[in-house]
């Protein structure tokens, strides 16, 4: 008989057999000394079950009683206690789960100034020579002379003056609009103030020749790694300036955009932006609106890159654009800062990132970035419609971490949060189109902390709105200088604002002033006023104008017409009842006075 089949006849094992059945025995002793060991330690401590607290894991506040998850479902429990049997050995981290819980404690800033006192109080051109100096507009003058005399073989001879002067015009003709540049020049729609500043030949002379950089200096991998090395240094300059402003306590982030439809490598398309294609910029900006950092888009490779220089890139796999858009400012802010971010850029990842580096985050949040943990708890959209407005759930995982609040106000609402969840509910005015009224609607503090803080890219983008510099030009390196000249100057009446007091000019008229200081022939500050620009411009706030002006109307006849050879081409009559103060009509522009003279005659003046 074969010796495999003594074996299944019962008769003895060889020697190897034995002796596996003389190891195993100790084994299972060891194995079950041990389990008891373990239960004795970790289940029966009664040292654990004082630490072992809902309220001491540190952001989940409660006596940890069954109170505290009331209205969970079987599987919550279930979990809780699978959660509670993992080791509490610091090699193996406990599973991460989610509780319904409203005791997340909100952690407040740390060593951030929740108020920016106010400075003093300076000139206009002064806080433009704060973002660009006048070592870099002598070098802007440099490479522009030599790119000159690449092209022709001639230096164009510029000068800081003149290079300022045409930053000066630029922002000038963002304010008095011409469908075209060429027209400031011509003899029917002459704009003096800009005209008589320098000739149009040489205007566009400098914006085609105007160069940041020398080319011969750019390496050819250096040219391949950053596609935006021609306006580098410009981007550089600027970028210095914003990280010196002082931090706020609370900052958001989101995508601007530098409108172009021309050729460039890094065109984007964003739907639902005023301007959707163009250069898109990630901007770190104030709840005030102003702008902290920025960085333009490229590539994701290019943005892991930052991070990786800034050594901010987490210890995990995949990392999404949001994701890198968000670290890429980490280094930009105090630690404790409050950042308010928008979906595209909220995830529990970014959240537990920001967490480990001390610093808080707060944003809406897709339903497909919600964690599966949470989303298989969390109170569906048709159970919070059928509790009314106002209604909602909030899930705090639980290491504390993480918050996702679920909040029905006309569609549901979903946020993400290290900070804040549904504690401290206020109510809101929300319009009810049933009732043609307002109603109050209880709101979750993390929607309130999110209303109130951000906003501020979509405020800044507005101010630029207002005047910006619309040259057309196929070069995308001009597009994006004026763009960020635009910026300069949108930032500097914001710290004017903050130094001025309680009546600061309006944009409108410190940008003029700004334009007339720099386009001044000797460039002296002092004697260049900064309470009213040279142009004669008022400037009185339009919005409420003093009760003690005298308000006469335009009332234009409906068979006026204009002799089209005698006064300006591509004018139209005007159909619309104009209100004028007659304290201003002697101090317009040189094109309105002319439109104003032309109704002496043709116009009827009723007060």
């Amino acid at each position: 008989m074969s010796r495999a089949s003594k074996r299944s006849n019962g008769e003895e094992p060889g020697p190897s057999t034995s002796r596996q059945a003389r190891t195993s025995q100790p084994k299972r002793a060891c194995r079950a000394q041990s389990f008891l060991d373990h239960l004795d330690e970790s289940d029966f401590s009664a040292s654990e079950d004082e630490e072992w607290t809902p309220g001491s894991s540190g952001r989940l506040a409660g006596s940890g009683t069954t109170s505290d998850l009331e209205g969970d479902s079987d599987e919550d429990s279930e979990e809780e206690l699978q959660g509670s049997s993992v080791s509490t050995s610091s090699s193996d981290p406990r599973r991460l789960y989610y509780l319904r819980n409203l005791g997340f404690i909100d952690r407040a800033p740390q060593n951030v100034a929740e108020h920016l006192e106010p400075g003093d109080q300076l000139k206009p051109i002064e806080y433009f020579f704060g973002y660009v100096s006048n070592d870099f507009v002598e070098t802007i003058v440099q490479y522009t002379n030599m790119r000159s005399t690449e092209l022709t073989g001639v230096s164009i001879n510029t000068n800081a003056t003149e290079m300022l002067k045409f930053i000066g015009m630029n922002f000038a003709m963002s304010i008095v609009k011409m469908p075209r540049i060429r027209m400031y020049w011509q003899t029917k729609t002459r704009i003096p103030w800009i005209a008589d500043k320098m000739p149009r030949d040489r205007f566009f002379k400098l914006r085609s020749n105007l160069k940041v950089v020398d080319d011969n200096r750019v390496q050819e991998e250096e040219r391949k790694r950053d596609r935006l090395w021609k306006v580098r240094p410009l981007l550089e300059e600027i970028r210095h300036r914003c990280n010196e402003l002082p931090k706020p306590a609370k900052v958001s982030i989101d995508e601007s955009m530098i409108p172009f439809r021309g050729h460039v490598s890094v065109r984007q398309h964003v739907p639902g932006k005023p301007f959707p294609d163009g250069l898109k910029m990630f901007v770190l900006a104030s709840p005030s609106g102003m702008v902290l950092d920025f960085e333009i888009y490229q590539t994701k490779d290019s943005l892991m890159s930052v991070i990786d220089q800034l050594g901010v890139k987490p210890d995990r796999n995949t990392i999404t654009v949001g994701e890198a858009a968000v670290l890429r400012f980490v280094r930009s802010v105090e630690n404790g800062t409050s950042i308010f971010f928008d979906r595209y850029f909220t995830s529990a990842n970014l959240l537990c990132d920001l967490y480990e580096r001390g610093l808080r985050g707060t944003g809406t949040i897709k339903k497909n970035m919600v964690p599966k943990e949470a989303k298989a708890k969390l109170k569906s959209e048709p159970t919070l419609r059928k509790q009314g407005r106002g209604a909602s759930d909030c899930l705090v995982r639980n290491d504390g971490k993480v918050a996702i609040t679920a909040w029905y106000d006309k569609k549901l609402v979903l946020m993400g949060s290290n900070e804040f969840s549904v504690n401290d509910e206020d109510e809101c005015q929300r319009w009810c189109k049933a009732e043609r009224t307002h109603v109050p609607v209880k709101r979750p503090r993390v929607v309130r902390e999110y209303n109130d803080a951000m906003g501020g890219v979509d405020l800044h983008d507005q101010v630029l709105s207002y005047y910006r510099s619309f040259n057309r030009s196929k070069k995308w390196t001009v597009r994006v200088v004026l763009h960020m000249l635009d910026l300069v100057s949108a930032n500097c009446w914001m710290e004017y604002r903050n130094d001025a007091g309680p009546h600061p000019h309006q944009y409108m008229d410190f940008k003029l002033i700004l334009a007339d200081q720099l386009m001044s022939d000797d460039l002296n500050i002092s004697s260049t006023s900064d309470s009213t620009p040279r142009t004669g411009v008022s400037t009185e706030s339009e919005t409420e104008p003093s009760p003690k002006q005298e308000v006469i109307k335009i009332a234009i006849a409906s068979s006026v017409t204009f002799d089209l050879e005698k006064n300006f081409e591509d004018l139209r009559p005007l159909h619309n009842v104009v209100r004028v103060c007659n304290t201003v009509l002697e101090t317009l522009p040189p094109l309105v006075s002319t439109w104003v003279s032309m109704g002496n005659s043709n116009h009827t003046l009723t007060k």
